[in-house]
């Protein structure tokens, strides 16, 4: 079964329920119930790159080989040396790594009232906030045989925002 290391957790029950292993490497610990579930917790600060070397050692004394790593640091290029060790640590072991850089998520932590739903909704092409859901299909491709080639990569996924404003949020700046 495929084994993984990041931070998935709600991600994280879908590779479950698909049988995988998976670790949950943060400085957090995840909730309870993915632990119930068959995920390992790792405590590690993904910024501190002997940690992430050691938590490598950690994570496969605890299932086996990795074969999957999600990288879902919380903050842009926090963990951006994880995927660009690739090449001349994990590559040459046989694992990709890739990361997954989504615009704004709704999520348990970002409370309805919060001004990242008003932006997502008036800078993202699609006029709306990113739901979970909406990033598993990503995660799932990359850990996927289908992705066999694909390894160093961010893949943005943020509702177009970075392509820039929508016509209907330029037409009311332009007045």
């Amino acid at each position: 079964m495929p084994k993984l290391m990041g931070n998935p957790c709600s991600l994280g029950r879908r590779f479950l329920q698909q049988g995988a292993r998976v670790i949950v490497a943060d400085i957090q610990r995840p909730p309870q119930r993915l632990l119930d579930d068959g995920a390992v917790f790792l405590e590690l600060d993904v910024t501190d790159r002997d940690q992430v070397i050691n938590g490598f050692a950690n994570a496969e004394a605890a299932v086996g080989k990795l074969h999957v790593i999600i990288h879902n640091a919380g903050k842009p290029g926090k963990g951006k040396h994880l995927t660009e060790s690739d090449e001349e640590v994990l590559g040459k072991r046989g694992i990709r790594c890739n990361a997954v850089a989504p615009g704004p998520v709704r999520t348990p932590m970002l409370p309805p009232g919060h001004v990242l739903n008003s932006l997502a909704r008036n800078l993202s092409a699609l006029g709306r906030i990113a739901e979970v859901d909406d990033l598993v299909g990503v995660y799932h491709f990359l850990a996927s045989d289908q992705s066999k080639y694909i390894t160093s990569q961010t893949v943005v996924v943020d509702g177009g925002r970075l392509a820039g404003f929508r016509t209907e949020v330029l037409s009311r700046l332009a007045g």
